[in-house]
């Protein structure tokens, strides 16, 4: 009997153990991490990797390398639903790390907006979709860049297949990605809060590093941006990612005429001159400035009088 006390003893404060060192809240930051493949443009992959849901509506954020000359991405979360990747919301070249938005609703986890001090606990969360691995970790050291931010180092063995994995403090809030170091054994981590406040700006179509991803960039919220946007995007030599700021343009901004005028000239340039008339017939419907919109039509007109005759 007392031997078997002793082993019940025993796994109880096995599991006590195991509890404390892996809160449940660390446990279900596994339902936010995906796996991310990108493709080159004949449709061969490109590269793998990892990143961690941010928002209710796909927005997340993984490492930008793979992204580097891909044409197409997909994610596939926890329970191996794949989505495509619609737009990149920012990057940073430096610190090797991308927002984008997904074409689906997603589980997203919290993003701490407090530093994790230098060592305190965090956990490696890996991808899988039945079985995560989660990693416990000790913050080795913290740098503070930009004067707000935090860059995490961790003096931890690189576990296998969990590039750009999220690590979570204690209440399962993602502190930074998994990123392993060229030049040491240990591993960093950027943090997740400066990845999530990344953004495009008027000049982002221009930008060289967006210029070597297919994907299309976002367009700005800001609207005197987003107008930028559509400008740069007419002069710049990809039909696609003018296709797509246009789109998003007329469905962010749907009472401005501009975007409509984009579009139609589009379809002017496609000799498509039925589908550019409905276009204006539109606008002249939806826009505010209805003087602008008469205006900007007959330029249309005169366009295609002068130039497609």
């Amino acid at each position: 009997m007392k031997q078997i006390g002793v082993i019940l003893t025993l796994i109880i404060l096995c599991v006590c153990g195991n509890s404390k060192a892996q809160p449940s809240a660390v446990k279900n930051a596994a339902k936010s991490v995906f796996k991310l493949t990108t493709y080159n443009a004949d449709g061969t992959v490109l590269s793998t990797s990892h990143g961690v849901f941010v928002g209710n509506n796909g927005e997340a954020i993984s490492d930008l390398k793979p992204f580097i000359g891909a044409s197409k991405a997909i994610v596939t979360d926890s329970k191996g639903r794949e989505m495509n990747v619609e737009r990149i919301m920012g990057v940073n070249d430096i610190y090797d790390v991308a927002k984008f938005k997904v074409n689906g609703k997603t589980i997203p986890l919290n993003v701490a907006q407090s530093a994790s001090a230098s060592g305190s606990q965090a956990w490696l969360v890996s991808y899988a979709e039945k079985s995560p691995t989660i990693t416990a970790a000790t913050v080795k050291n913290v740098e503070t860049f930009m004067d707000k931010y935090s860059y995490y180092i961790f003096s931890l063995a690189v576990p296998e297949n969990t590039n750009a994995c999220p690590f979570v403090n204690s209440e399962g809030q993602v502190i930074g990605i998994m990123q392993p170091s060229t030049t040491s054994t240990d591993i960093h981590a950027t943090d997740a809060k400066f990845i999530t406040e990344l953004q495009t700006t008027g000049l982002s179509v221009e930008d060289e590093t967006m210029k070597k991803i297919g994907i299309p960039p976002s367009l700005p919220t800001d609207k005197s941006q987003a107008l930028l946007t559509l400008m740069m995007a007419a002069q710049a030599n990809d039909s696609i990612k003018h296709a797509a700021i246009v789109s998003d343009f007329i469905n962010q901004y749907p009472t401005s005429v501009d975007g409509y005028t984009a579009q139609a000239q589009i379809y002017l340039d496609a000799n498509d001159f039925e589908s550019a008339e409905k276009e204006m017939e539109t606008a002249i419907k939806k826009v505010e400035n209805k003087d602008e919109a008469h205006y900007n039509y007959s330029k249309i007109i005169y366009n295609k009088e002068v130039y497609k005759s």
